[in-house]
């Protein structure tokens, strides 16, 4: 796994909701600034409402039997 400041988090190795709960408190916290990729072990469904709660979006890179990849930003303010 990679260490949490690192622009790009590998998050298979953890069962959930450890995924999920890592990214989350990187952006809360206020360590996640600027965007990241994260792999995840599948594909995140309940991330997406929680990124938008925080004024955060997501792009799906790919999904695969490998897991998912998302890249994560701050959303733009309309």
């Amino acid at each position: 796994m990679d260490d949490d400041t690192s622009p790009d988090l590998d998050l298979r190795g953890l069962a959930p909701p450890a995924p999920m709960v890592a990214i989350l408190t990187r952006i809360d916290e206020g360590r996640a600034t600027a965007p990241f990729t994260v792999t995840l072990p599948h594909y995140p469904a309940p991330l997406f409402e929680e990124l938008e709660r925080r004024g955060w979006d997501a792009d799906v890179l790919s999904v695969g039997l490998d897991g998912a990849r998302l890249r994560l930003f701050p959303a733009r303010r309309r």
